[in-house]
Protein backbone atom coordinates (compact mmCIF):
# COMPACT_ATOMS: atom_id res chain seq x y z
CA UNK A 1 0.00 0.00 0.00
CA UNK A 2 2.90 2.39 0.63
CA UNK A 3 5.62 3.57 -1.74
CA UNK A 4 8.38 6.07 -1.09
CA UNK A 5 6.59 8.96 -2.75
CA UNK A 6 2.90 8.15 -2.47
CA UNK A 7 0.49 6.44 -0.10
CA UNK A 8 -2.83 5.18 -1.39
CA UNK A 9 -5.95 3.12 -0.78
CA UNK A 10 -7.19 0.65 -3.37
CA UNK A 11 -10.75 1.44 -4.36
CA UNK A 12 -13.20 -0.16 -6.83
CA UNK A 13 -14.45 3.25 -7.99
CA UNK A 14 -11.26 5.30 -8.40
CA UNK A 15 -8.77 2.41 -8.57
CA UNK A 16 -6.42 4.29 -6.24
CA UNK A 17 -7.14 7.03 -3.71
CA UNK A 18 -3.82 8.84 -3.60
CA UNK A 19 -2.10 10.78 -0.83
CA UNK A 20 1.02 12.48 -2.23
CA UNK A 21 3.89 12.96 0.20
CA UNK A 22 3.00 16.60 0.91
CA UNK A 23 -0.55 15.50 1.82
CA UNK A 24 0.43 12.68 4.16
CA UNK A 25 -0.93 14.74 7.09
CA UNK A 26 -4.41 13.83 5.83
CA UNK A 27 -3.71 10.24 6.85
CA UNK A 28 -3.57 11.48 10.44
CA UNK A 29 -7.16 12.72 10.00
CA UNK A 30 -8.19 9.32 8.64
CA UNK A 31 -6.62 7.57 11.63
CA UNK A 32 -8.61 9.68 14.11
CA UNK A 33 -11.29 7.64 15.96
CA UNK A 34 -13.99 10.08 14.80
CA UNK A 35 -13.17 9.23 11.18
CA UNK A 36 -12.60 5.51 11.76
CA UNK A 37 -16.14 5.33 13.16
CA UNK A 38 -17.42 5.80 9.59
CA UNK A 39 -16.41 2.19 8.90
CA UNK A 40 -19.53 1.30 10.94
CA UNK A 41 -21.98 3.63 9.15
CA UNK A 42 -23.55 2.30 5.96
CA UNK A 43 -23.74 4.84 3.16
CA UNK A 44 -27.32 3.99 2.15
CA UNK A 45 -29.01 3.04 5.42
CA UNK A 46 -31.77 0.47 4.84
CA UNK A 47 -31.30 0.36 1.07
CA UNK A 48 -29.42 -2.93 1.46
CA UNK A 49 -32.78 -4.58 2.26
CA UNK A 50 -33.68 -4.16 -1.41
CA UNK A 51 -30.19 -3.95 -2.93
CA UNK A 52 -28.24 -6.57 -0.93
CA UNK A 53 -24.79 -5.44 -2.08
CA UNK A 54 -25.33 -1.82 -0.99
CA UNK A 55 -23.41 -2.26 2.25
CA UNK A 56 -20.63 0.24 1.46
CA UNK A 57 -19.81 2.80 4.10
CA UNK A 58 -19.44 6.51 4.74
CA UNK A 59 -15.74 5.78 5.23
CA UNK A 60 -15.17 4.74 1.61
CA UNK A 61 -17.42 7.54 0.30
CA UNK A 62 -15.47 10.15 2.29
CA UNK A 63 -12.19 8.89 0.85
CA UNK A 64 -13.71 8.96 -2.63
CA UNK A 65 -14.93 12.53 -2.20
CA UNK A 66 -11.43 13.57 -1.15
CA UNK A 67 -9.95 11.88 -4.22
CA UNK A 68 -12.30 13.74 -6.60
CA UNK A 69 -11.51 17.06 -4.89
CA UNK A 70 -7.80 16.27 -5.28
CA UNK A 71 -8.19 15.54 -9.00
CA UNK A 72 -10.22 18.69 -9.64
CA UNK A 73 -7.67 20.87 -7.83
CA UNK A 74 -4.82 19.23 -9.73
CA UNK A 75 -6.52 20.26 -12.97
CA UNK A 76 -7.68 23.70 -11.82
CA UNK A 77 -4.56 24.91 -10.09
CA UNK A 78 -2.71 27.28 -12.41
CA UNK A 79 -1.38 29.64 -9.79
CA UNK A 80 -4.86 30.76 -8.66
CA UNK A 81 -5.14 28.41 -5.67
CA UNK A 82 -2.97 28.90 -2.61
CA UNK A 83 -1.47 25.98 -0.70
CA UNK A 84 -3.66 26.83 2.31
CA UNK A 85 -6.83 26.88 0.23
CA UNK A 86 -5.87 23.51 -1.23
CA UNK A 87 -5.40 22.01 2.24
CA UNK A 88 -8.73 23.39 3.47
CA UNK A 89 -10.82 21.97 0.60
CA UNK A 90 -9.03 18.59 0.71
CA UNK A 91 -9.79 18.33 4.44
CA UNK A 92 -13.37 19.52 3.86
CA UNK A 93 -13.90 16.79 1.24
CA UNK A 94 -12.54 14.18 3.60
CA UNK A 95 -14.52 15.33 6.66
CA UNK A 96 -17.83 16.42 5.14
CA UNK A 97 -19.76 13.37 6.46
CA UNK A 98 -18.22 12.66 9.87
CA UNK A 99 -21.40 13.79 11.65
CA UNK A 100 -23.63 11.05 10.23
CA UNK A 101 -25.51 8.88 12.70
CA UNK A 102 -26.46 5.21 12.26
CA UNK A 103 -28.47 4.51 9.10
CA UNK A 104 -27.03 7.74 7.65
CA UNK A 105 -29.81 10.06 6.39
CA UNK A 106 -32.50 7.78 7.82
CA UNK A 107 -31.33 8.62 11.36
CA UNK A 108 -32.05 12.28 10.64
CA UNK A 109 -35.64 11.35 9.76
CA UNK A 110 -36.03 9.33 12.97
CA UNK A 111 -34.58 11.90 15.33
CA UNK A 112 -34.45 15.28 13.59
CA UNK A 113 -30.71 15.43 14.36
CA UNK A 114 -28.80 17.05 11.50
CA UNK A 115 -25.59 15.35 10.38
CA UNK A 116 -24.24 18.77 9.34
CA UNK A 117 -24.72 20.04 12.88
CA UNK A 118 -22.62 17.25 14.36
CA UNK A 119 -20.04 17.46 11.58
CA UNK A 120 -19.46 21.08 12.58
CA UNK A 121 -19.35 20.22 16.28
CA UNK A 122 -16.80 17.43 15.77
CA UNK A 123 -14.53 19.64 13.67
CA UNK A 124 -14.76 22.67 15.97
CA UNK A 125 -14.55 20.92 19.36
CA UNK A 126 -11.11 21.16 20.94
CA UNK A 127 -11.73 17.77 22.56
CA UNK A 128 -11.66 15.77 19.30
CA UNK A 129 -8.59 14.26 17.68
CA UNK A 130 -9.67 15.69 14.33
CA UNK A 131 -9.57 19.23 15.71
CA UNK A 132 -6.11 18.61 17.16
CA UNK A 133 -4.74 17.29 13.84
CA UNK A 134 -6.09 20.31 11.97
CA UNK A 135 -4.63 22.78 14.47
CA UNK A 136 -1.30 20.92 14.46
CA UNK A 137 -1.14 21.38 10.69
CA UNK A 138 -2.00 25.10 10.99
CA UNK A 139 -5.49 24.78 9.52
CA UNK A 140 -8.28 26.74 11.18
CA UNK A 141 -11.22 24.38 11.82
CA UNK A 142 -13.54 27.35 11.31
CA UNK A 143 -12.28 27.71 7.71
CA UNK A 144 -13.39 24.17 6.96
CA UNK A 145 -16.82 24.95 8.41
CA UNK A 146 -17.08 28.00 6.13
CA UNK A 147 -16.55 25.74 3.12
CA UNK A 148 -19.04 23.10 4.32
CA UNK A 149 -21.58 25.80 5.17
CA UNK A 150 -21.08 27.47 1.74
CA UNK A 151 -19.93 30.71 3.34
CA UNK A 152 -16.37 30.88 2.04
CA UNK A 153 -15.50 34.09 0.18
CA UNK A 154 -13.96 32.02 -2.65
CA UNK A 155 -17.02 30.53 -4.36
CA UNK A 156 -15.09 27.69 -6.01
CA UNK A 157 -14.18 26.34 -2.56
CA UNK A 158 -17.88 26.06 -1.63
CA UNK A 159 -18.93 24.62 -4.99
CA UNK A 160 -16.26 21.94 -5.23
CA UNK A 161 -17.79 20.34 -2.10
CA UNK A 162 -21.47 21.27 -2.48
CA UNK A 163 -23.19 22.30 -5.73
CA UNK A 164 -25.13 20.64 -8.54
CA UNK A 165 -21.87 19.12 -9.80
CA UNK A 166 -19.53 18.56 -6.88
CA UNK A 167 -17.12 15.96 -5.55
CA UNK A 168 -19.65 14.63 -3.04
CA UNK A 169 -22.38 14.02 -5.64
CA UNK A 170 -20.04 12.56 -8.20
CA UNK A 171 -18.61 10.03 -5.76
CA UNK A 172 -21.92 8.92 -4.28
CA UNK A 173 -23.41 8.49 -7.75
CA UNK A 174 -20.48 6.40 -8.95
CA UNK A 175 -20.23 4.44 -5.69
CA UNK A 176 -23.96 3.86 -5.15
CA UNK A 177 -24.43 2.83 -8.79
CA UNK A 178 -21.63 0.28 -8.43
CA UNK A 179 -22.87 -1.27 -5.19
CA UNK A 180 -26.59 -1.29 -5.95
CA UNK A 181 -26.02 -2.73 -9.41
CA UNK A 182 -28.01 0.12 -10.96
CA UNK A 183 -27.02 1.56 -14.32
CA UNK A 184 -28.30 5.13 -13.99
CA UNK A 185 -25.50 7.04 -12.23
CA UNK A 186 -22.44 6.32 -14.34
CA UNK A 187 -20.37 9.47 -14.88
CA UNK A 188 -17.22 10.04 -16.92
CA UNK A 189 -15.26 11.85 -14.24
CA UNK A 190 -12.29 12.58 -16.48
CA UNK A 191 -14.43 14.53 -18.97
CA UNK A 192 -15.80 16.74 -16.22
CA UNK A 193 -12.33 17.32 -14.77
CA UNK A 194 -10.63 18.11 -18.09
CA UNK A 195 -13.37 20.49 -19.17
CA UNK A 196 -13.61 22.65 -16.06
CA UNK A 197 -11.64 25.73 -15.09
CA UNK A 198 -11.56 28.63 -12.64
CA UNK A 199 -13.02 31.95 -13.79
CA UNK A 200 -13.67 34.81 -11.37
CA UNK A 201 -12.97 32.50 -8.41
CA UNK A 202 -15.69 30.07 -9.45
CA UNK A 203 -15.81 26.69 -11.18
CA UNK A 204 -17.11 26.80 -14.75
CA UNK A 205 -17.31 24.18 -17.49
CA UNK A 206 -16.51 24.38 -21.18
CA UNK A 207 -19.39 23.76 -23.65
CA UNK A 208 -17.94 20.34 -24.56
CA UNK A 209 -18.78 19.18 -21.02
CA UNK A 210 -22.53 19.70 -21.52
CA UNK A 211 -23.29 16.13 -22.67
CA UNK A 212 -21.60 14.71 -19.56
CA UNK A 213 -23.33 17.27 -17.34
CA UNK A 214 -26.66 16.11 -18.80
CA UNK A 215 -25.64 12.49 -18.25
CA UNK A 216 -24.86 13.13 -14.58
CA UNK A 217 -28.08 15.07 -13.93
CA UNK A 218 -30.25 12.42 -15.60
CA UNK A 219 -28.37 9.65 -13.76
CA UNK A 220 -28.88 11.36 -10.41
CA UNK A 221 -32.56 11.89 -11.18
CA UNK A 222 -33.11 8.19 -11.85
CA UNK A 223 -31.03 7.12 -8.83
CA UNK A 224 -33.36 9.19 -6.66
CA UNK A 225 -36.44 7.76 -8.32
CA UNK A 226 -35.36 4.12 -8.29
CA UNK A 227 -32.94 3.82 -5.35
CA UNK A 228 -32.81 6.68 -2.84
CA UNK A 229 -36.59 7.27 -2.78
CA UNK A 230 -37.57 3.68 -3.51
CA UNK A 231 -40.95 2.91 -1.94
CA UNK A 232 -39.75 -0.33 -0.32
CA UNK A 233 -36.87 1.48 1.37
CA UNK A 234 -39.18 4.29 2.54
CA UNK A 235 -41.51 1.69 4.06
CA UNK A 236 -38.69 0.04 6.03
CA UNK A 237 -37.59 3.45 7.31
CA UNK A 238 -41.18 4.23 8.31
CA UNK A 239 -41.38 1.12 10.51
CA UNK A 240 -38.07 1.91 12.26
CA UNK A 241 -39.15 5.51 12.73
CA UNK A 242 -42.35 4.32 14.42
CA UNK A 243 -40.50 1.79 16.57
CA UNK A 244 -38.43 4.65 17.96
CA UNK A 245 -41.43 6.97 18.15
CA UNK A 246 -43.36 4.41 20.21
CA UNK A 247 -40.36 3.69 22.42
CA UNK A 248 -39.96 7.40 23.11
CA UNK A 249 -43.65 7.75 23.98
CA UNK A 250 -43.41 4.85 26.44
CA UNK A 251 -40.18 6.20 27.92
CA UNK A 252 -41.60 9.69 28.50
CA UNK A 253 -44.82 8.15 29.85
CA UNK A 254 -42.69 6.29 32.39
CA UNK A 255 -44.16 3.00 31.21
CA UNK A 256 -42.45 -0.15 32.41
CA UNK A 257 -39.79 -1.13 29.87
CA UNK A 258 -37.80 -4.35 29.87
CA UNK A 259 -34.84 -2.58 28.25
CA UNK A 260 -33.02 -5.85 27.65
CA UNK A 261 -29.23 -5.43 27.93
CA UNK A 262 -29.78 -1.74 28.94
CA UNK A 263 -29.30 -0.64 25.33
CA UNK A 264 -31.75 2.25 25.40
CA UNK A 265 -29.11 4.35 27.12
CA UNK A 266 -27.40 4.61 23.71
CA UNK A 267 -30.16 6.99 22.58
CA UNK A 268 -31.18 8.20 26.04
CA UNK A 269 -30.51 11.91 25.32
CA UNK A 270 -32.97 11.75 22.41
CA UNK A 271 -35.51 9.83 24.52
CA UNK A 272 -35.30 12.60 27.11
CA UNK A 273 -35.51 15.39 24.51
CA UNK A 274 -31.98 16.40 25.40
CA UNK A 275 -28.97 17.04 23.15
CA UNK A 276 -26.27 14.44 22.64
CA UNK A 277 -22.81 15.38 23.77
CA UNK A 278 -20.14 14.79 21.11
CA UNK A 279 -18.90 11.79 23.08
CA UNK A 280 -22.39 10.27 23.27
CA UNK A 281 -23.05 10.87 19.58
CA UNK A 282 -19.75 9.36 18.46
CA UNK A 283 -20.66 6.14 20.26
CA UNK A 284 -23.59 5.66 17.90
CA UNK A 285 -23.05 3.39 14.89
CA UNK A 286 -24.98 0.86 12.83
CA UNK A 287 -23.84 -2.09 14.95
CA UNK A 288 -25.13 -0.94 18.33
CA UNK A 289 -28.19 0.73 16.75
CA UNK A 290 -29.34 -2.51 15.09
CA UNK A 291 -28.73 -4.36 18.36
CA UNK A 292 -30.85 -1.77 20.16
CA UNK A 293 -33.68 -2.33 17.67
CA UNK A 294 -33.40 -6.10 18.08
CA UNK A 295 -33.64 -5.75 21.86
CA UNK A 296 -37.19 -4.35 21.47
CA UNK A 297 -38.35 -7.92 20.83
CA UNK A 298 -38.60 -8.36 24.61
CA UNK A 299 -40.96 -5.43 25.23
CA UNK A 300 -44.59 -6.17 26.17
CA UNK A 301 -46.34 -3.12 24.72
CA UNK A 302 -48.77 -4.41 22.07
CA UNK A 303 -48.11 -1.68 19.49
CA UNK A 304 -44.36 -2.06 19.90
CA UNK A 305 -44.71 -5.83 19.46
CA UNK A 306 -46.68 -5.36 16.23
CA UNK A 307 -44.15 -2.91 14.87
CA UNK A 308 -41.26 -5.19 15.77
CA UNK A 309 -42.93 -8.13 14.04
CA UNK A 310 -43.27 -6.07 10.86
CA UNK A 311 -39.67 -4.83 11.24
CA UNK A 312 -38.59 -8.47 11.07
CA UNK A 313 -41.07 -9.25 8.29
CA UNK A 314 -40.92 -6.22 5.97
CA UNK A 315 -42.94 -8.02 3.27
CA UNK A 316 -46.01 -7.23 5.42
CA UNK A 317 -45.65 -3.50 4.72
CA UNK A 318 -47.87 -2.38 1.86
CA UNK A 319 -47.85 0.81 -0.16
CA UNK A 320 -50.64 1.90 -2.50
CA UNK A 321 -51.79 5.03 -4.22
CA UNK A 322 -53.89 6.96 -1.73
CA UNK A 323 -57.60 6.18 -1.89
CA UNK A 324 -59.94 7.68 0.76
CA UNK A 325 -62.02 4.47 0.88
CA UNK A 326 -58.96 2.29 1.49
CA UNK A 327 -57.67 4.70 4.13
CA UNK A 328 -61.04 4.68 5.88
CA UNK A 329 -61.28 0.89 5.72
CA UNK A 330 -57.83 0.42 7.28
CA UNK A 331 -58.51 2.92 10.04
CA UNK A 332 -61.71 1.13 11.03
CA UNK A 333 -59.66 -1.96 11.83
CA UNK A 334 -57.31 -0.03 14.13
CA UNK A 335 -57.69 1.64 17.49
CA UNK A 336 -57.06 5.39 17.74
CA UNK A 337 -53.64 4.70 19.23
CA UNK A 338 -52.72 2.15 16.54
CA UNK A 339 -53.64 4.62 13.81
CA UNK A 340 -50.70 6.79 14.92
CA UNK A 341 -48.22 4.00 14.15
CA UNK A 342 -49.65 1.44 11.72
CA UNK A 343 -50.91 3.57 8.84
CA UNK A 344 -49.66 6.74 7.17
CA UNK A 345 -50.54 8.98 4.25
CA UNK A 346 -47.51 10.57 2.66
CA UNK A 347 -46.76 12.70 -0.36
CA UNK A 348 -43.91 11.79 -2.68
CA UNK A 349 -42.32 14.62 -4.66
CA UNK A 350 -40.22 13.78 -7.70
CA UNK A 351 -36.67 15.15 -7.57
CA UNK A 352 -35.72 18.04 -9.82
CA UNK A 353 -33.53 17.21 -12.78
CA UNK A 354 -31.84 20.59 -12.54
CA UNK A 355 -32.39 23.65 -10.38
CA UNK A 356 -31.64 26.74 -12.45
CA UNK A 357 -32.16 29.06 -9.48
CA UNK A 358 -29.99 27.38 -6.86
CA UNK A 359 -26.25 27.28 -7.63
CA UNK A 360 -26.63 27.04 -11.42
CA UNK A 361 -24.00 25.15 -13.39
CA UNK A 362 -21.93 27.73 -15.26
CA UNK A 363 -20.74 27.30 -18.84
CA UNK A 364 -17.78 29.35 -20.10
CA UNK A 365 -17.14 30.10 -23.76
CA UNK A 366 -13.41 30.46 -24.44
CA UNK A 367 -13.99 32.48 -27.62
CA UNK A 368 -16.52 35.03 -26.36
CA UNK A 369 -15.26 34.96 -22.74
CA UNK A 370 -18.89 34.93 -21.65
CA UNK A 371 -20.50 32.82 -18.91
CA UNK A 372 -23.99 31.37 -19.26
CA UNK A 373 -25.83 28.62 -17.37
CA UNK A 374 -26.37 24.98 -18.32
CA UNK A 375 -30.12 25.34 -18.88
CA UNK A 376 -29.46 27.95 -21.59
CA UNK A 377 -26.88 25.81 -23.40
CA UNK A 378 -28.37 22.31 -23.02
CA UNK A 379 -31.20 21.26 -25.32
CA UNK A 380 -32.26 18.63 -22.75
CA UNK A 381 -32.45 21.09 -19.85
CA UNK A 382 -34.33 23.61 -22.00
CA UNK A 383 -37.01 21.03 -22.72
CA UNK A 384 -37.32 19.60 -19.23
CA UNK A 385 -40.27 20.85 -17.19
CA UNK A 386 -38.70 21.66 -13.82
CA UNK A 387 -41.96 21.57 -11.87
CA UNK A 388 -41.78 18.45 -9.68
CA UNK A 389 -44.78 16.14 -9.78
CA UNK A 390 -46.43 15.01 -6.55
CA UNK A 391 -48.00 11.66 -5.71
CA UNK A 392 -50.00 10.71 -2.63
CA UNK A 393 -49.45 7.25 -1.13
CA UNK A 394 -50.77 5.14 1.70
CA UNK A 395 -48.43 2.99 3.80
CA UNK A 396 -50.03 0.37 6.00
CA UNK A 397 -49.50 -3.09 7.43
CA UNK A 398 -51.27 -6.12 6.04
CA UNK A 399 -51.06 -9.27 8.13
CA UNK A 400 -52.85 -11.56 5.70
Amino acid sequence: MISKKIEYYKDPIHNEIIFPQNDSWLLDLINCPEFQRLHKIKQLGYTHNLFPSATHTRFSHSLGTYEIVRKFIENLNQGQITDYERKVVLAAGLLHDIGHGPNSHSFEKYTGISHEEFTYKIILSKTTKINKVLVKNKIKPSDIIKVLDKKCSKQWMNNIISSQIDADRIDYLLRDTHYTGASYGKVDLQILIRRCLLVNNDIVFRPKAISEIENMLVGRYHMYKQVYLNNHVLCCEWVVENLLKRLKYLYLSKAKLVNKFNLYQIIEPWLKDEEFTIEQFLYLNDSNFYTLLDSMEFEQDEILKKLFYVYKNPHLIKIDKYEPKLFSSINKQLSKEEQKYLVKVFESIDPLLYNNKKQPIKIYNDKTKKITTADKESFLLKQKNNKPSKNKYLIYIKYN
